[in-house]
């Protein structure tokens, strides 16, 4: 695949597209954007993995996204999960140099949308986790929807270029290290539904000048 493709909403038989099928966009050099229908509910792995996107955005319908399928797209700029009332789930699989099953940390992000609750988390006791953003060196700036409920642990951890975070009015928790170490962060300003912050969520945020807490927080 190569230019501008749509993926469209029914197939030439009439029937829902809800998949991308295992390593699809794989190795597609030449592709500038892949646009994703609302019909779809899942993400195989690999599935544009080593592509040459620039942004991709993610629809509310998809509830299952495997392992591997951002990885290696070394000219991805921006992310979207669009918004929604419906925890998206990252699928446990193989890794990829340890560096976790869905992590961005090597893609040149600048900017994320994060528009719904997402759990990388797995296994009988939910022990097991791949933070989706840790340690990535280019993102500068997140904006979370007013359906995200959570920031899951770690997830910003060692962002060290991460200057803004936009709450959305919908966050309750934000979990152990979220944060830690986004030594860029200008400034904290948590939304008003914000109840409550777990151990190291901003430690080490040197740069921040403003601490806005919100007026329903119970517990630091």
């Amino acid at each position: 695949y190569s230019g501008d493709i749509v993926i469209p909403e029914k197939s030439t038989s009439g029937y829902p597209v809800t998949a991308i099928n295992h390593q699809t966009f794989e190795g597609c050099v030449s592709l500038t954007s892949v646009k994703i229908p609302s019909s779809l509910k899942f993400i195989d792995y690999d599935a544009f993995r080593n592509s040459s996107l620039t942004e991709i955005s993610i629809p509310a319908s998809v509830d299952s996204i495997s392992e591997g399928v951002f990885f290696g797209m070394n000219k991805l700029k921006k992310v979207t999960f669009e918004d929604g009332s419906e925890v998206l789930r990252f699928a446990p699989g193989q890794e990829y140099g340890g560096e976790g099953q869905f992590s961005f940390k090597h893609q040149p992000i600048e900017e994320a949308y994060i528009g719904r609750t997402y759990t990388t988390t797995w296994g009988k006791d939910g022990s097991l986790d791949s933070p989706l953003f840790k340690m990535n060196e280019t993102l500068k700036k997140v904006t979370f929807g007013d359906y995200v409920k959570q920031i899951n642990k770690s997830d910003f951890t060692y962002c060290e270029a991460l200057e803004t975070v936009i709450f959305g009015s919908g966050i309750e928790t934000i979990e152990n290290g979220a944060f830690f170490h986004c030594t860029s962060l200008s400034g904290i300003n948590l939304a008003n539904s914000v109840k409550q912050i777990e151990s190291n969520a901003f430690k080490d945020c040197v740069a921040a000048k403003t601490l806005i807490l919100s007026k329903t927080l119970k517990k630091i």
